[in-house]
C-alpha cells in the first residue's frame, strides 16, 4: 500500500463532515456568517428547521480534551456516561459541557 492510499484506514472524528458530507453550524456560526442579530439567526434557525432545511442536535464538550461533537437528537438519548471518541474515555454526563448545534440538511442558496 503507498503512503497516498488511505482505503481502510479509520476516519479521524474531526474529518467525518468532510468525508460523509454532513455539516452541522451552531447560533454563533450563523451569526458570525450572517451579521445578522441573536434573534433574528434564532428565528432563522427555526424557520431551516420547520423547512426540513435544517435539523437540531446536541453536541457534547469533552472535559478532558475539549473536543466538540454532534452527539444526539434529543436530551432523552443522554446517558449517565459520555463516550469521547477522541481520548477513548468514560465520562459522567455531569462533567461534560452540551451546546444545541443544526446539522444542515439541504444547504440554502444564501449559505453557500
Amino acid at each position: 500500500m503507498s503512503d497516498y492510499d488511505t482505503a481502510g484506514k479509520p476516519i479521524h472524528p474531526s474529518d467525518l463532515s468532510r468525508v460523509t458530507g454532513e455539516r452541522f453550524i451552531s447560533l454563533t456560526q450563523l451569526i458570525k456568517k450572517t451579521n445578522i442579530s441573536k434573534d433574528q439567526a434564532t428565528r432563522t434557525l427555526e424557520v431551516l428547521i420547520e423547512h426540513n432545511l435544517f435539523e437540531a442536535w446536541i453536541a457534547a464538550k469533552c472535559p478532558k480534551c475539549e473536543y466538540v461533537w454532534p452527539t444526539y437528537k434529543t436530551g432523552e438519548e443522554i446517558n449517565a456516561s459520555i463516550y469521547c471518541p477522541i481520548c477513548n474515555q468514560q465520562t459522567p454526563v455531569e462533567k461534560v459541557a452540551f451546546y444545541e448545534v443544526y446539522k444542515i440538511i439541504e444547504v440554502p442558496a444564501w449559505m453557500s
